[in-house]
């Protein structure tokens, strides 16, 4: 973003929070459901005449294709759980999660089925004004890859269809450790056979579609910049460094300081534990404090005030 447009966005951001200070939720959805289409439009206008600028001595250049939307069963069901019950001002996410849970499977799939029937109205909308939306292509600086591990989670899924998304890993981990050698040998091979399945697929895309030497430098340059956030820490944090300085005569390392250090914090009584919570928050404090002031015009410090303590 040109440093002009940046010192713009702030200035409005800062006209907006003057305006609503006091103000309470209500209006605060209100302006902001009467402002987003406009936003939308004038942020697309604005790109499409830069794009046609861009274009110098030739044709004007044409403009990139604005992205598809599409939707998916839960946020349609969402939005229509939000309309239905406009009362509901705390907790609206939560809220929905409980309802979509208590859904059957059944209602679940008309769900599904809406939203693929809104997918195709949307999309009959965009090639009408846009054309055909452009193929998505991520690039990839390595094959694909797998472990014996998870074909056998692959597989337990499909003959535990029954077992929830959040209990599957765990059940399947269980299980993996039951089997021996021979047994994990079938996965094993599995794996290596993909990798090279994998890998000669992605060599081959590489020799179509060669990536140029600069988009990746780009890339990899995009991956190592790491926007500035406070390094808080949490009450088990607190209390391992403790341990790791006072405790660990063993001087064990690694997986095992790892299993010993859960197992000594699961041996404290919720008071102790709370004692280490209330630590960690008062640190919290004066760490988020000195990032605020070193860092004020971050992303992290606009999104948060100083008496927020962050998660570790």
């Amino acid at each position: 973003m040109p440093a002009t447009a940046e010192k713009c966005v702030k200035v409005c951001i800062q006209k907006i929070k003057e305006t609503f200070d006091g103000f309470g939720e209500e209006a605060v959805d209100e302006f902001y459901k009467i402002m987003i289409d406009e936003v939308r439009n004038f942020g697309e206008t604005v790109r499409k005449e830069s794009m046609a600028a861009a274009a110098v001595g030739g044709a004007a250049a044409e403009p990139e294709k604005p992205r598809l939307r599409r939707v998916n069963n839960y946020t349609l069901f969402g939005t229509s759980f939000r309309k239905e019950h406009p009362e509901i001002k705390e907790d609206m996410f939560k809220r929905i999660a409980e309802a979509w849970k208590a859904l059957s499977d059944k209602v679940k799939e008309e769900w599904k089925a809406k939203a693929d029937a809104e997918n195709s109205r949307l999309k009959e909308d965009y090639v009408k004004e846009h054309g055909e939306p452009p193929k998505k292509r991520k690039s990839k600086n390595r094959p694909k890859t797998t472990n014996p591990f998870q074909e056998y989670v692959k597989e337990f899924r499909s003959k535990n269809p029954k077992v929830g998304h959040k209990e599957v890993f765990r059940e399947a981990s269980k299980a993996w450790k039951k089997l021996n050698e021979k047994q994990k040998k079938k996965y094993q091979d599995t794996a290596l056979s993909l990798r090279d399945e994998y890998k000669a697929a992605w060599e081959e895309e590489q020799k179509n579609n060669p990536q140029p030497a600069e988009d990746v430098v780009a890339e990899k340059s995009k991956k190592r910049e790491q926007k500035p956030r406070p390094k808080t820490r949490s009450g088990y944090i607190l209390f391992g460094n403790h341990w790791r300085e006072k405790l660990n005569t063993n001087k064990l390392n690694g997986k095992e300081a790892m299993s010993a250090l859960a197992a000594a914090w699961g041996a404290l009584s919720d008071k102790e534990k709370a004692k280490y919570g209330t630590d960690a928050e008062k640190d919290n404090k004066k760490i988020i404090d000195a990032f605020v002031k070193e860092f004020p015009d971050s992303e992290w410090a606009r999104k948060h005030t100083s008496t927020e303590v962050a998660t570790a």
